[in-house]
């Protein structure tokens, strides 16, 4: 049984829907966005962005959910949070996943079965629930909580990784089972869906491609995966939609670095987040690009005094404010390869590539409470921060929570 409410095929519902979006700002990508001016002339974003992020200690923590218990590397965990401090997360505090909208008046359960992975400026979420086939499919739902399939029936799975503030979404489909010859994709929930080739063209067996975000200008980033002499080659990856690009361009990539890069967010500025990582594979560091200039900046990396009992440190930035704030998390393996992952959340402050740990930014309550932030996954333009945290008292069980600077 498909586990979403009947599918919107209801046209009161997508009415509604399509009226959003047009509040949102049209559904074009010839459409300039009046309210990233707005933003500019108030210096949220652009040259004169300042940090939101405290330097001193001053976090509250409130706890939203509890987190997936099944996941035993939780590098791969979706969550966001938009300026009026709305959350989209998923929560599986049993057998069953449930996507769920956090709002500063309480929580709506959008499905279950499902998981929310991204949520816009109005509160748009997206991300994927499960057919009755067992298969992922991208979900969009509004502010209402009514929900709409967007995906492209002749690919049977599909999931939705980011939305901008026109309600595009961008992703990744497949025809087959393990994602096999998989392509990015961009959702246009008004006119269907376009697929997005890798860095060299058309999708070929062992190539890929997949989309992780997409700005008001209708940039989209992703990766490209190669296949090369039996292993893949990760590249980060534009898709410039507005001029009518569906072919990848890689990302530059730094000199120093030769392994894979890849890039996990863009913002409205055109300023784009991820990794690069050297040709042995044992050094990661996150990277700052700027679309503009097509320039890439190693940011800085925590230490092994910040985490003694990790021998090899992988630090990645997660998520990018318009006012140049990143978040991400910096983890290893404590006890060699079988080890156990230790991770700790980080912040990047606009402007600086200096790195800081975000657990003595906690304020007095939740030190004394035990709570370890494990990974950062969004921020807004006041600072706050949407993260994965555990209770040092109970390190087995995980937690969402919203992380609020106070004045």
């Amino acid at each position: 049984m498909n586990p979403l409410p009947q599918k919107i095929a209801c046209t009161a519902m997508l009415g509604a829907l399509l009226l959003a979006l047009s509040a949102c700002g049209g559904a074009s990508p010839d459409s300039e966005s009046t309210s990233k001016v707005q933003r500019e002339q108030l210096g949220i974003v652009g040259p004169n962005a300042a940090s939101a992020i405290p330097y001193t200690a001053s976090y509250s923590l409130e706890v939203l959910a509890e987190s997936d218990p099944a996941v035993q590397f939780r590098n791969d965990s979706m969550m966001g949070i938009n300026d009026d401090a709305t959350v989209a997360a998923s929560s599986k505090p049993a057998d069953i996943s449930y996507a769920y909208r956090f709002t500063r008046n309480g929580s709506t359960a959008l499905s279950r079965y499902a998981k929310a992975n991204a949520v816009n400026a109005s509160g748009m979420v997206v991300g994927q629930y499960q057919d009755s086939f067992g298969g992922p499919r991208v979900v969009l739902w509004g502010q209402d909580g009514g929900a709409i399939e967007i995906d492209d029936r002749v690919k049977p799975f599909s999931t939705g990784n980011a939305l901008n503030a026109q309600g595009w979404v961008v992703g990744t489909t497949s025809s087959e089972m393990y994602w096999k010859n998989a392509r990015a994709t961009v959702f246009n929930p008004r006119k269907g869906s376009t697929y997005l080739d890798p860095i060299g063209g058309e999708i070929t067996d062992g190539s890929y491609s997949a989309a992780t975000g997409i700005n008001d200008s209708f940039q989209v980033v992703g990766n490209s995966y190669i296949l090369n002499k039996g292993s893949y080659r990760a590249t980060a990856t534009l898709w410039d939609y507005a001029s009518g690009m569906t072919t990848g361009v890689a990302l530059p990539r730094p000199n120093e670095l030769g392994g894979d890069t890849a890039v996990a967010a863009i913002n409205n500025t055109g300023l784009a987040v991820g990794t690069a990582r050297s040709s042995d594979g044992l050094t990661q560091v996150g990277l700052r690009w700027n679309i503009a200039n097509s320039t890439v900046t190693m940011l800085d990396s925590l230490t092994h005094a910040d985490l003694p009992q990790v021998d090899k440190l992988f630090c990645e930035p997660k998520a990018v404010h318009d006012n140049g704030d990143a978040v991400g998390g910096c983890s290893g393996l404590s006890g060699g390869a079988n080890g156990v992952q230790v991770s700790t959340a980080v912040v990047w402050r606009a402007g600086t590539t200096s790195i800081q740990k975000v657990d003595p930014l906690l304020g007095t309550a939740a030190k004394a409470a035990g709570w370890q932030i494990w990974r950062a996954y969004g921020v807004n333009a006041s600072g706050q921060i949407v993260a994965e945290a555990r209770r040092s008292s109970d390190p087995s069980h995980f937690y969402v929570v919203r992380l609020t600077p106070q004045k």
